[in-house]
């Protein structure tokens, strides 16, 4: 059996520790993970242990947290973990396709697309009652 992986170099950060990271999802026929690596591609790891369907990552203005959408639970919902892969937490919850989030400068909101009431591109925002730190 053929299986095909396509790289794509989603994001380069610079947290305020100084450190690049790249956020890459690979996508097969059946999965897409995502994975972090150094800016130079050493240490390269999966970001999650547990399966899903993950896709369009990116992080938080400190580097310390990633937002990304998955389908691990049906229909496409934003989710959020720590660039260490810990506290994985979803963040949105609805029958409709959540996806593309993206945080607020300064890490307490989060915008994303939504089909959620009909509406094709819908702007969805959301603020978490947790700290985001």
């Amino acid at each position: 059996m053929l299986k095909f992986v396509l790289p794509l170099i989603c994001l380069i950060v610079l947290p305020l520790s100084g450190k690049h990271r790249i956020l890459m999802n690979r996508i097969g026929p059946s999965e897409a993970d995502l994975f972090i690596a150094n800016a130079d591609g050493t240490d390269e790891r999966k970001l999650l242990t547990a399966p899903g369907f993950d896709y369009n990552a990116s992080f938080s203005a400190d580097g310390k947290w990633i937002v990304f959408t998955s389908e691990r639970n049906g229909s496409p919902d934003i989710y959020r973990v720590r660039v260490d892969g810990s506290g994985l937490e979803r963040l949105t919850d609805d029958p409709a396709d959540d996806d593309q989030a993206s945080f607020s400068p300064d890490g307490r909101r989060v915008a994303f697309t939504s089909k959620r009431f009909g509406l094709q591109g819908h702007l969805g925002t959301g603020s978490r009652n947790t700290e985001v730190t």
